[in-house]
């Protein structure tokens, strides 16, 4: 069900239009997890690893924006793997014996996303991999490897052999994973190992014994560890250490890390969930918290607790986790949460000390520099910090010049080709003002935005849920009112991001997507006093996920299940009708768009797999004015240059030629000239220059020809047509 697009990106052509990069390359201004500083900030970084000699060498991971390269500390940086086939990177190791030797793994191990009462919430961000990246250059060329064990897969660790380059252990969402060959093939470790299942949901992180690496540890989500000292043979045997008090809840997601210099001291850090009531079936909301837990004697048969913790809340026991033992001092553990934290342990207990509160929050990955491990790099939601001191003291400097921000969406002002606001993931609402470095309007999370195109200086955006905000002064920073009173305050009623749309001829009236419509006639300010109910929308199941606000008299409104509805007055209140219909396939519907100057004609741009992404409805009125709809496909055959099997998150029908359709895929922006030759519509691939990852939203600024594109996961792009 998670087939992924084997197509890379084209390259640019010398003379051709081609895409360029607007940015961000810094956001000065965004926000630290204390709220006592304004930092730096990029974009999500999964995986940090140094060069063993040389530490002004430095490799990143991002969760949608590939593997970037500094040799100069952080000074500059370099994209590595944008036309690779996936720039969703969950792990990334360096060969201890030949640090040209670089490994890959392509699908975001934080598990967010999984097994939770609510998927929809987050699925959208943590993305499914489609193999393991091998570079024998230090990253100047990759080899896919694994595409048929790792498609589907998201990757959390790649722990590889001290002294041999070519072995290497991957945890994986599909299990335990080896290969003895530098990826050519990869076996999945199953024997003595607990299967993936509904309950056992991944393996979620590997460590290697650097001095006996026979003696390999592996830790299970929903399980526990597991340890073998004969991992290299080939049936490895492996002994299950569970802990010793899990506060009467299910381990989730576990982080493992071995004292380098001392081997005997092994930490399991442990996402806890705890049902508040054990017979709903439901476990949601769970209490969650998390518990250090250690082994300091070989003999031993189980994790002994060191300490239960708090590192944060909301899910962070499994979207961010992590354990990092200082390279010289196994007392100095650090412990990766919301915030960072610095523990000193001395067994069975010592301190725990917050030393994340001045840099961004939702911490995924750190990293010692190999010459001075008081020098430590973090890897956040907002980017990557360095600390020479041990934490004491941050620098964000390392942030500039790397381009890897998630947008959610983009509005442009309506006037002035300058001037674009986008939400971003963790990162606030943003704002191009024709410069790469983007002026932070807004903390906090970032999800649909929207200009006024009557009055400008008007902007709507919002954080997360049912949270509009509104600001009439351009977007400044500080001057967002908060508009959601009248729509509902609990969180799991609309989706994560929920969209809401302005009517475009009389932009004061509003339309906002949860469990139901809810309308305003004064940009949010007027209380939400109408809503219209759907059928069909459940919580956890099913809400609203795109809004199209045509004029006064015709709303179109999607739903994550496929449903279509058209919303029109009638007695005083706007009513729907249902329009979709066969053959038009069940899927989350991500856009909406009208043929220009032709409600009835309606387009639909869908997620999913194995099934159409692109559809053209006729919409039809009987005698009684009812809306049916007549569906058809426009995905074209493979025969005849049609959509590779990838989800389309954004459509946009050119209004100079409205035969001309772009469509932003997981995998860049196709085009097709001429959508009226369905079902044998042809697409071309439109990524020149535009890097091998998912496009959340196109815009066309009309009076320039400038098309705008939102990338989750490298910032946005734009080319002239």
């Amino acid at each position: 069900p998670y087939t992924t697009l084997f197509r890379s990106t084209s390259t640019p052509t010398p003379g051709a239009n081609t895409w360029v990069q607007l940015g961000p390359v810094a956001i000065p201004g965004g926000q630290s997890v204390g709220n006592q500083a304004l930092v730096r900030v990029t974009g999500r970084i999964t995986a940090i690893q140094i060069h063993p000699d040389d530490s002004n060498t430095i490799y990143i991971g991002s969760a949608r924006g590939g593997v970037w390269k500094s040799t100069d500390a952080g000074s500059t940086w370099r994209p590595k793997s944008d036309r690779e086939h996936s720039l969703a990177i969950g792990a990334l190791a360096i060969a201890p014996s030949d640090s040209k030797t670089v490994y890959a793994g392509t699908g975001e191990g934080n598990v967010n996303y999984l097994n939770l009462a609510d998927p929809l919430n987050s699925v959208r961000d943590s993305y499914f991999g489609g193999g393991a990246l091998v570079s024998r250059d230090s990253s100047e060329t990759w080899t896919l490897t694994g595409q048929h064990e790792f498609t589907g897969a998201a990757f959390y660790r790649i722990a590889v052999h001290p002294a041999n380059p070519a072995t290497a252990w991957a945890a994986t969402t599909a299990g335990l994973f080896r290969t003895t060959d530098a990826g050519t093939h990869w076996t999945r470790v199953d024997q003595g190992l607990p299967q993936i299942s509904s309950t056992v949901i991944a393996a979620t992180d590997v460590a290697i014994d650097p001095f006996t690496p026979a003696t390999v540890w592996v830790a299970f989500y929903g399980d526990f560890v597991y340890r073998s000292t004969d991992a290299g043979d080939a049936a490895p045997v492996w002994t299950r250490l569970p802990f010793d008090n899990i506060l009467g809840g299910t381990p989730n997601r576990i982080a493992l890390a071995i004292a380098p210099s001392s081997p005997n001291i092994v930490y399991a850090l442990a996402g806890i969930s705890i049902k508040i009531n054990p017979a709903d079936g439901l476990n949601w909301p769970p209490i969650t918290t998390a518990a250090l837990f250690a082994i300091s004697d070989p003999a031993a048969t189980g994790f002994t607790t060191v300490k239960d913790l708090n590192l944060g809340s909301g899910g962070f026991d499994t979207y961010c986790l992590s354990v990092d033992v200082d390279p010289t001092t196994p007392a100095n553990v650090y412990l990766s949460g919301l915030s960072l934290f610095k523990a000193l342990v001395n067994l069975p207990w010592g301190s725990l000390t917050d030393i994340g509160q001045a840099i961004h929050a939702d911490h995924h990955a750190l990293a010692f520099d190999p010459q001075d491990p008081k020098t430590i790099y973090a890897g956040t939601d907002g980017g990557i910090y360095k600390s020479t001191d041990g934490g004491q003291t941050w620098i964000d400097w390392l942030n500039a010049g790397l381009c890897i921000t998630q947008f959610e969406s983009i509005d442009q002002h309506l006037f002035s080709d300058a001037l674009i606001l986008g939400g971003t993931q963790d990162n606030g609402t943003e704002q191009f003002r024709n410069s790469s470095v983007f002026y932070h309007s807004a903390g906090g999370d970032g999800g649909c935005v929207a200009i006024d195109p009557q009055n400008p200086r008007n902007m709507m955006h919002e954080f997360y849920a049912a949270s509009p905000a509104r600001s009439e002064f351009a977007g400044a920073f500080n001057s967002w009112n908060d508009v959601s009173y009248g729509l509902p305050s609990d969180d799991f009623l609309s989706l994560f991001y929920p969209p809401f749309a302005l009517n475009p001829v009389h932009p004061e009236h509003i339309a906002f997507g949860a469990d139901a419509v809810y309308l305003d006639s004064a940009q949010g300010t007027g209380g939400w006093p109408n809503s219209v109910k759907l059928p069909g929308l459940i919580p956890y199941t099913c809400y609203v996920s795109a809004i199209l606000y045509v004029n006064d008299d015709v709303i179109f409104v999607g739903t994550t299940q496929g449903q279509l509805f058209r919303l029109a007055p009638k007695n005083g209140q706007w009513t729907p009708s249902p329009i979709h219909a066969a053959p038009l396939t069940p899927g989350w519907i991500w856009e909406i768009a009208i043929l220009p100057g032709d409600p009835n004609t309606v387009f639909v741009a869908m997620a999913g797999y194995q099934a159409p992404h692109a559809w053209k409805a006729s919409v039809s009125f009987d005698s009684a004015g009812n809306a049916t709809a007549a569906w058809s496909a426009l995905d074209g055959t493979p025969a005849n240059h049609g959509l590779p099997n990838t989800p389309v998150n954004t459509l946009l029908i050119d209004p100079n030629a409205p035969k001309t359709i772009y469509i932003g895929t997981e995998n860049g922006v196709f085009r097709t000239l001429d959508w009226t030759q369905a079902p044998a519509v042809a697409w071309e691939l439109f990524s020149g220059g535009l890097p091998n990852t998912a496009v959340y939203d196109l815009k066309l600024f009309g009076p320039t020809r400038l098309l705008r594109a939102a990338t989750h996961g490298r910032g946005l792009w734009e080319r002239q047509q």
